[in-house]
């Protein structure tokens, strides 16, 4: 990739976070990603509270896989929150999720997701996304875009 960039990645089962790092990998995403376990993990990765050390730089995410039935606080609560959001022009938000309800589709981009992703059933199609995510976000000035540039 040109120019790194932050992946968060909210993902509460550790098999599908396992396979989605697995095809990151083998992808060519080869950027920092972090994951998260819940909702309330993403906000307060978000706002660089404790335990997120490293995100205590400037540096928002660029890039937020976000996974709608998680504990705590579910996908669409974070999407709430991210919309009062000041900063929220800086970082992508791609609902990666297991759920191909058309509802939950409507209500997450009538939240300002900027994409809604079912979860690929098969490691070939993972695979494909990793790298269709690598290519995109590997263009000249990639580091320069917004959510608006994905619509």
């Amino acid at each position: 990739m040109s120019k790194p960039f932050q992946i968060l990645v909210a993902e509460d089962d550790p098999n599908d976070a396992f396979f989605l790092e697995r095809a990151f990998d083998k992808g060519g995403v080869n950027v920092p990603i972090r994951f998260v376990t819940d909702g309330q993990q993403v906000i307060d990765y978000l706002e660089k509270k404790t335990p997120f050390i490293e995100s205590r730089s400037k540096n928002t995410p660029m890039l937020l896989l976000l996974d709608l039935k998680m504990p705590r606080m579910n996908g669409f609560e974070v999407l709430e929150w991210i919309q009062q959001q000041p900063k929220r022009e800086e970082m992508t938000v791609v609902v990666f999720t297991s759920s191909g309800l058309d509802e939950d589709k409507r209500r997450a981009l009538a939240l300002g997701a900027d994409d809604y992703v079912v979860k690929p059933s098969y490691p070939a199609e993972l695979l494909a996304f990793a790298k269709n995510l690598a290519s995109y976000w590997s263009k000249p000035d990639s580091s320069k875009r917004t959510r608006r540039d994905t619509k």
